[in-house]
């Protein structure tokens, strides 16, 4: 029988000691009852229309904007760069700009709809299930409390996974196909937007084990909003020089590093810009697309792993 093949029911069997093979398959077993639990609440369903109904218009929306393009702005306050840059790169670069503007509002809005989603079904994987009467009779059985949050995290995270690689890579095709412009380091863009969703899954993780379902879905949704406001504070004290909003703007990306990873994300997507250019790009929402250094990269990796042990041990003393 494939592990697809199985329910909550084969893992609540008296099995005596459990090897660790045995474990790694009840770990996947449970995974795969994810996506199952997914399909039949019709989430993944649900998911895939409004997918579908975002990437149309988005398809719509950049065929008519790079089909009739027009001046691209030529005329309109960029004659002091014409004498820097020779006019055809220059509506080359502009055509790229606007590409990459029209992509990064497309992975912008993916990414809410994806955490959205992500979010909010995970928030009960431990909490709905002990609500319903689910979580106490696997538990008596010779499972590890710390598997079934493992294999619950994972089976999420699988689907979040497979949901962000298609829609993101839909977008970064279409981009590609009107436009032209194909951004330099798309898998490590993807890359690092997964790992924000695997943080903020992993905060769900820990919200699940004591709290209900609800306050764990807002808890976590309104730090990812928390992020992007000190994200966007952060940048614009780096516009003015003010130390102050930078620091903010720090610390902020230090609780909930979800915004710094989607902007390192957007380095990954943002066309080569000269530095009289640059103040276009920079002024938007999502203008400071900036490589994540190293050591924040290991933070970043490593705030997941501690948040999953947190939420393991915070499960394996929680009264039934």
């Amino acid at each position: 029988m494939k592990a697809s093949d199985l329910s909550l029911r084969d893992l609540s069997r008296p099995r005596g000691r459990l090897a660790p093979g045995s474990a790694i398959r009840q770990v996947l077993t449970l995974a795969a009852f994810t996506w199952k639990e997914g399909l039949r609440r019709r989430m993944v369903l649900v998911g895939m229309i409004l997918t579908l109904a975002f990437v149309v218009l988005y398809g719509l929306g950049g065929y008519f904007a790079f089909h009739y393009q027009g001046s691209l702005g030529l005329d309109r306050g960029l004659a002091g760069a014409r004498g820097l840059i020779a006019e055809a790169a220059l509506s080359i670069l502009m055509r790229q700009i606007a590409a990459y503007v029209m992509l990064s509002m497309g992975v912008f809005m993916a990414t809410i709809l994806t955490v959205t989603m992500l979010v909010f079904s995970a928030s009960g994987m431990i909490s709905g299930d002990a609500e319903n009467g689910t979580l106490q009779t696997i538990v008596t059985r010779p499972l590890a409390r710390y598997h079934l949050l493992l294999g619950r995290y994972l089976g999420f995270a699988s689907i979040f996974l497979a949901y962000l690689i298609v829609v993101t890579g839909l977008l970064v095709g279409l981009t590609r196909a009107f436009s032209g412009f194909a951004p330099p380091a798309p898998v490590q863009a993807i890359g690092l937007i997964a790992l924000q969703g695997l943080i903020l899954l992993a905060l769900a993780s820990v919200g699940t084990t004591v709290l209900p379902p609800l306050a764990t879905g807002v808890l976590v949704f309104m730090g990812y909003g928390v992020a992007f406001i000190g994200g966007v504070v952060g940048q614009i004290g780096g516009l003015l020089s003010n130390h102050v909003a930078q620091m903010i703007g720090t610390v902020v990306s230090f609780l909930v590093p979800s915004d710094l990873l989607f902007r390192g994300g957007l380095h990954g997507l943002a066309p080569s810009i000269p530095t009289e250019l640059a103040g276009i790009v920079q002024a938007g929402p999502f203008g400071n697309a900036s490589p994540v250094s190293g050591p924040m990269l290991v933070y970043c990796f490593g705030y997941p792993v501690v948040a999953l042990t947190a939420a393991c041990w915070l499960f394996s003393r929680k009264d039934l």
